[in-house]
């Protein structure tokens, strides 16, 4: 959800020795607002051309003084633009569907160390994605991800795992 980011960072080059092997040009970490500097409720709605429908909810709150919990959740519609029919066969759908959420919780370790566990997931049910290789058929494409940050003071350690179901 757009309003959740509270920063994106960007590392240039070859980064796969700490993001792993399709790294190879850079990556871009999109970093959320965390459950205790933004508690609250916030919903949006989008519409406009080419019967664009947009929506979006994220909620974030705590219990007690320790622990921060955030869920998010988006949905998309809209039709895609005319696609070349040298690359994409007569009678592919020409709309763009997908949905994505995410959960996570913050727990506060003494007095500057921080736990998060976080995990989301994002569907695309059906579009026409550029690739190197020219348009791909996005055809209820899944995206899973799971992970775990811990931090204190100086020290950083993520663990993650990635998976995506073609």
């Amino acid at each position: 959800v757009t309003e959740d980011i509270e920063r994106v960072e960007i590392a240039l080059g070859p980064s796969s020795a700490l993001y792993g092997p399709n790294a190879t040009n850079g990556v871009v970490s999109i970093i959320t607002r965390s459950p205790f500097s933004s508690q609250g409720t916030s919903l949006s709605l989008t519409g406009g051309e080419r019967s664009l429908l947009q929506a979006g909810g994220r909620h974030a709150g705590t219990l007690g003084d320790r622990l921060g919990y955030k869920i998010s959740g988006q949905y998309f519609r809209a039709e895609d633009w005319p696609q070349d029919p040298a690359w994409v066969p007569p009678g592919t759908p020409n709309t763009a569907e997908r949905w994505g959420g995410e959960a996570r919780l913050d727990y506060l370790v003494g007095k500057d160390g921080t736990l998060d566990l976080a995990a989301g997931m994002s569907k695309a049910i059906r579009g026409i994605d550029m690739t190197d290789n020219g348009p791909a058929l996005a055809d209820h494409f899944g995206y899973v991800y799971y992970q775990g940050r811990y931090s204190q003071g100086k020290f950083f350690g993520q663990v993650y795992l990635n998976q995506n179901d073609a």
